[in-house]
């Protein structure tokens, strides 16, 4: 019998919290660079800091990349969400349950892309302003 308890009480949370929660977690990291380096990094309207950077991101939902640098065009790019794998794992392991905590945590999603590379362009206006002037 003490068997059993030891065996119960180390089922009961893994029965509670999904399949992708467990593998995958909440969060995703992103790395984002830049051509040039050291551009401004921008997610969902907020500074996040400087490329190249590794950011982690609520899987959630999707978010907002902007790409920024002074003499250069303002890169943007779409973070958006696919379904998470481990969830079928649900099915097998975790049932209505697990299923239900994914969903509330957010780790029934992966984020895509998560590796951004932004190539800024120079900006039209700073190209002919190098001119000479007479």
């Amino acid at each position: 019998m003490k068997h059993f308890s030891i065996l119960l009480s180390i089922a009961i949370p893994f029965s509670l919290a999904g399949c992708a929660t467990i593998v995958s977690g909440t969060t995703e990291s992103i790395s984002i660079t830049s051509q040039p380096s050291g551009a401004n990094v921008f997610i969902d309207g907020s500074t996040h800091g400087r490329t190249p950077m590794s950011v982690e991101l609520k899987r959630r939902k999707g978010h907002s990349v902007r790409v920024e640098m002074d003499g250069y065009e303002a890169f943007e790019r779409a973070i958006t969400t696919k379904a998470n794998g481990w969830v079928w794992g649900n099915i097998i392991f975790g049932g209505i349950p697990g299923l239900i905590v994914d969903l509330a945590t957010g780790a029934i999603h992966d984020l895509e892309p998560n590796h951004i590379i932004a190539n800024l362009t120079p900006n039209k206006t700073n190209s002919s302003m190098t001119g000479s002037q007479d």
